[in-house]
């Protein structure tokens, strides 16, 4: 896969050396997978008997809804063109969304950026902007899953919710933190001065002669076009909130599927449902894991089971997991298959996008 920046026809290239990375994440984290399941084998065993006796329609309904995610995905990335040098349909966003979905799983996030990048160059659109737009897309994302963790937590506590009263020292410290996160990136994509301090504090913590100094002409490249592209979407501000508003129906989206699974019918119950899962992204996101594999399981089934059995958080986390990342993962698969041209090609792109963690002076890792 070579992605080639149009304004001077540069070719960007793709940095493969952590590779061996990636397999090793994917090795322990099978391995962790294997030993979790032995040491809690009759958890397991009883969430699959939950989830063997659940009725179809509820498994219909929430599959139903983790794909609108990508709907509205698609939505997103052609919004993101509007202003852009070329734009991008909304049908071709939303299959870049769904080919992403196989790519982030494939190699634990860090193939995504680069995915959407060779899409958007594909279009027409030069490297360098579409990473800018690529970061700044997962900044909003990023944005709003904190507004709404926030909104969740506050809702939560008001109403005196077990699940949250019992860890709250542990989820104030968790809102502490994505606030602080929003904050940054919010200034980083508004201000030239934070963007031209945070290359200040870039060149000074990676000078010459320290471990990561050749790191640093990527990372001040990346923080320049994300403020660039930052401000050029803050400065159409019915652009910037129909992207939050956009972002807030994807998200709500995955949000209601424990609800569906949990507490179908009930309304009261779904919607403090939506505001838990709201507050489990939030902490998740926060917390170090590939892909947030592991983290999210283990702060659902903590959150989750003040309101329902164990084995049932443990049946619907797995469930979640199902078909928020299997299913797209597989209709992305095929996507790519298709618009790459057989099996082999396939093959050879996942395997690049394997490779890649950086794309040097343009590509966003995630």
């Amino acid at each position: 896969m070579t992605l080639r920046n149009q304004q001077n026809d540069t070719p960007v290239s793709i940095d493969r050396k952590n590779s061996t990375r990636i397999i090793v994440k994917w090795i322990i984290i099978l391995v962790v997978m294997v030993g979790v399941y032995f040491w809690q084998q009759d958890l397991f065993h009883d969430a699959f008997r939950e989830i063997a006796e659940r009725p179809l329609y509820l498994d219909i309904l929430s599959m139903s809804a983790a794909l609108v995610y990508f709907l509205v995905e698609g939505g997103i990335i052609s919004r993101m063109t509007k202003y852009a040098a070329a734009r991008m349909p909304y049908w071709k966003g939303v299959k870049v969304a769904l080919i992403c979905a196989f790519y982030r799983l494939v190699t634990l996030g860090t193939g995504n950026g680069i995915m959407q990048v060779y899409y958007y160059n594909k279009e027409g659109i030069p490297v360098s902007e579409g990473t800018g737009m690529s970061l700044v897309q997962y900044t909003f994302q990023k944005i709003t899953v904190g507004i709404l963790g926030i909104i969740g937590f506050i809702i939560l506590l008001c109403t005196g919710q077990q699940g949250i009263l019992e860890y709250k020292k542990y989820l104030y410290l968790g809102v502490v933190m994505i606030s602080l996160i929003v904050t940054a990136l919010i200034l980083i994509t508004t201000s030239k001065w934070i963007a031209g301090l945070a290359e200040r504090i870039v060149n000074r913590l990676l000078r010459e002669g320290t471990r990561f100094a050749d790191k640093r002409e990527s990372l001040i490249g990346q923080i320049r076009l994300f403020n660039k592209e930052g401000r050029s979407i803050w400065g159409h501000p019915g652009m910037a909130f129909s992207i939050i508003g956009l972002n807030i129906l994807k998200l709500g989206s995955w949000y209601i599927i424990p609800g569906i699974l949990f507490f179908a019918g009930d309304m009261e119950n779904m919607f403090i449902s939506l505001c838990l899962m709201a507050v489990v992204f939030m902490i998740s996101g926060v917390m170090v894991s590939p892909a947030s594999i592991g983290t999210l399981e283990f702060v659902f089934i903590l959150l989750y089971t003040s309101r329902v059995a164990e084995e049932v958080a443990a049946a619907g986390v797995i469930l979640y997991r199902f078909f928020t990342w299997i299913v797209p993962f597989m209709i992305g698969a095929v996507l790519s298959g298709l618009d790459r041209g057989g099996r082999k090609r396939v093959e050879e792109d996942c395997t690049k996008a394997a490779d890649a963690s950086t794309v040097s002076k343009g590509e966003r890792e995630e």
